[in-house]
């Protein structure tokens, strides 16, 4: 979504279809014209990291946050989006 300075992607990233999500961020994110568009915020539905004493099963959800930054950290290191 563009919103003058900012580029926003919320996503729910447990899709049936991760591969052809994947797919959709990283085009998307590689169209961004930084030089237009300087902010890129990326919200997500699941942690992608957590405290360790988040992590057992009743509140953390490390299965997830290991899936994710397995999937999207270096996509969000290129391409910029503060990872804060």
């Amino acid at each position: 979504m563009f919103l003058g300075s900012e580029h926003l992607h919320v996503m729910h990233f447990c899709s049936l279809f991760p591969k052809l999500t994947f797919r959709w961020i990283a085009s998307d994110l590689g169209a961004v014209n930084r030089s237009i568009t300087p902010w890129v915020v990326v919200g997500l539905h699941r942690m992608m990291w957590a405290p360790a004493t988040w992590r057992h099963a009743l509140v953390g959800d490390l299965d997830n946050e290991e899936r994710l930054q397995a999937d999207l950290e270096e996509l969000f290191m290129i391409h910029g989006v503060s990872i804060d």
